[in-house]
């Protein structure tokens, strides 16, 4: 009876792992899905960007009370939380919608408007500046395949089914990581983690800085460039951290970033490499979303079982990741405590803000 039993047991086994490698072949959605560039309304420009900079404004003010260093990447932090938003139907679309402060009915001109954003950087990507969302599902909970390419191509993340905690979904992760060049190990997770919310951004910028009062302030104006020498799409600002504030009013960046750069020779350059993890679960909870940490929630427009009905199904872990590789001349503002921001020069949007304290 055994030796007929035996090579049942044997072929079950064989069938069973061959089904587990199948399963751990992930790919990401992003690499398989072309972003697509919109045509964008007025409105909805002004709707995204109404929320997107209070988003900045107000976790940026967050992080810098309780916090001598921080990086904070504004852009993939709003692009994790909008492909939640996309996700989430009833009282868990309102819990996404506190985080991104924002009252829109649905997510489409948040998307729209973050189209207008990222787009440049996203389809024609660079070595220098990279920046990615992910949710992953790590419970085996099947999702929509639907879902998953819409938001690859319409808001540029990727959505991705484990449906397991070893080593092969371990590596998976960081082989996303590893795209962003953040020279950061993943984070480890189990059964305790449903889903995971990350997000990475990293920048390779030479930025020359010269000082400007003209708005009665001490700030410092930085003016970029490619290591090619060419123009570069960021402008950044630095300003004193003794002044308390996390990011400067939107009229004040704009009037600064406007500045022509000085004719004034470059002094010795310096390097500063800034790496960082940020738990944004402190922002979550400082607008009284924790429900989306430890559901239940309702994501059933990225899979049907991911319902308050089903099981209780939240997101603990949720970390941004920030690598910053500066060469600085002129003046460095680094050398002391400051405040600062990386805009971009088109829209004068901050897509990373930050405290540094030497």
């Amino acid at each position: 009876m055994r030796r007929k039993i035996l090579p049942l047991t044997l072929l079950i086994a064989a069938l069973s792992l061959t089904a587990c490698r199948s399963n751990t072949t992930y790919k990401f959605p992003t690499h398989e899905n072309e972003f697509k560039v919109r045509k964008i309304d007025a409105e909805d420009i002004r709707i995204f960007n109404e929320s997107y900079l209070e988003f900045a404004k107000q976790n940026s003010a967050i992080l810098s009370k309780s916090n001598d260093n921080f990086a904070f990447p504004v852009v993939s932090t709003y692009q994790t939380a909008l492909t939640l938003l996309s996700a989430a139907e009833t009282e868990t679309y309102n819990e996404v919608a506190r985080i991104l402060y924002t009252d829109a009915p649905d997510d489409y001109s948040l998307v729209q408007g973050l189209n207008n954003l990222i787009a440049p950087y996203t389809t024609a990507p660079t070595d220098n500046f990279k920046f990615g969302a992910s949710i992953w599902m790590v419970w085996p909970i099947v999702l929509e395949p639907d879902f998953q390419d819409e938001s690859a191509a319409r808001i540029g993340s990727d959505v991705i089914r484990l449906g397991s905690f070893g080593l092969t979904a371990q590596r998976s992760v960081q082989r996303w990581l590893d795209r962003y060049d953040l020279e950061t190990p993943a984070p480890k997770f189990d059964r305790s983690s449903p889903m995971m919310a990350l997000g990475a951004i990293s920048a390779t910028i030479q930025i020359e800085f010269s000082k400007d009062e003209s708005n009665g302030d001490p700030y410092w104006l930085g003016f970029c460039t490619n290591a090619d020498q060419s123009d570069s799409p960021f402008r950044v600002l630095a300003w004193p951290a003794s002044l308390g504030v996390a990011l400067p009013d939107d009229n004040v960046s704009r009037s600064l970033l406007a500045n022509e750069k000085p004719n004034s020779p470059p002094g010795p350059k310096e390097t500063k490499t800034i790496a960082t993890q940020l738990d944004i679960t402190p922002l979550i909870k400082s607008v009284n979303s924790e429900t989306l940490l430890n559901g239940p929630n309702d994501f059933r427009n990225m899979s049907v079982e991911v319902i308050p009905q089903g099981d209780k199904i939240g997101i603990p872990l949720m970390t941004q990741y920030t690598r910053l590789n500066l060469s600085i001349s002129g003046i460095n503002p680094f050398s002391e405590p400051i405040n600062y921001a990386i805009y971009d020069k088109k829209t004068g949007l901050p897509l990373i803000v930050g405290k540094s304290t030497p």
